[in-house]
């Protein structure tokens, strides 16, 4: 069998060197990282099939261990060291955590900016949009930025405020309509989603505070 012939197969070993560095690109890179991490809402289809190869490539890097009975004997400790690595891989694919250290103090830039860009298309292009995913994607600029909800709020609201005053009357329109409509349930929709005791209790307060 294949597995049989993985310790003499330059193939086999080469095959799993590659899924070892396709996975590590993937992790590792925070632009695609970040991709990843923010394409979960929009694409759930292929973020399952994501989960299922990851899952399948452990499933194999298991196999060979149980074929070698557990045993890292020399000749086959670097071949446990590959599927020990691609199943650490593997896992952390499946987690997905937000990505780490994008920016440094100095070139992040400002919160208000990512989220203009993201509310002012679903207020002008997606009126109709649906606010759980909406919510979903201000979360993971949260996690991604890993700042506190309270600022989040604030620069929402921020946002919302400077819509309001755009020089196009119909855009105008259409901020007052979220602002007044639907702004307040998506604030709610992001507290039920965020989960997070006793921060959260007070975070309503201190983001109206901060506008």
């Amino acid at each position: 069998s294949l597995l049989a012939e993985v310790r003499e197969s330059k193939i086999g070993e080469s095959n799993l060197e590659r899924c070892m560095e396709l996975m590590t690109w993937l992790l590792e890179d925070m632009f695609i990282l970040s991709l990843l991490y923010t394409g979960r809402l929009e694409d759930q289809e292929a973020q399952e099939e994501l989960v299922l190869a990851a899952e399948d490539l452990k499933k194999v890097t298991d196999q060979i261990y149980s074929y070698f009975g557990g045993e890292q004997k020399e000749e086959n400790a670097l071949l446990f060291q590959k599927t020990g690595r691609i199943t650490e891989l593997a896992q952390r694919l499946k987690s997905l955590d937000p990505p780490q250290n994008i920016y440094t103090e100095e070139d992040s830039p400002s919160l208000i900016l990512t989220l203009q860009i993201l509310l002012s298309y679903d207020v002008l292009l997606q009126p109709t949009s649906d606010l759980n995913l909406l919510a979903g994607q201000l979360l993971n600029i949260l996690h991604i930025r890993r700042e506190a909800i309270s600022t989040l709020v604030c620069e929402i609201i921020r946002c919302c405020l400077l819509g309001m005053n755009d020089s196009d009357r119909y855009d105008m329109l259409r901020w007052d309509a979220f602002t007044m409509l639907k702004l307040p349930k998506l604030i709610e929709k992001i507290f039920e989603d965020y989960k997070s005791g006793a921060e959260a209790s007070n975070a309503l307060f201190h983001g109206l505070f901060q506008v």
